[in-house]
């Protein structure tokens, strides 16, 4: 775990991204891929991605809810 620089970002999986917003002060952080505006199989990332100076991989998420028979 831990932030990474982008040099070592995956180009082709969603990630936490973090860039540092000095109008507003402070770290911004978004989901997505660290594409620094690649578009692939239709999915453009032209956001503030292109800003992205560290990222992270994201967590597994939680497990499916479980149905309860009889519910």
């Amino acid at each position: 775990g831990g932030w990474r620089t982008m040099d070592s970002a995956p180009h082709e999986v969603n990630v936490l991204l973090a860039y540092w917003d000095a109008l507003l002060g402070g770290w911004r952080m978004e989901t997505g891929m660290a594409s620094w505006g690649w578009r692939r199989n239709g999915v453009s990332n032209m956001s503030a991605h292109g800003q992205a100076t560290h990222w992270q991989p994201l967590p597994l998420p939680p497990a499916s809810p479980t149905v309860e028979a009889g519910r």
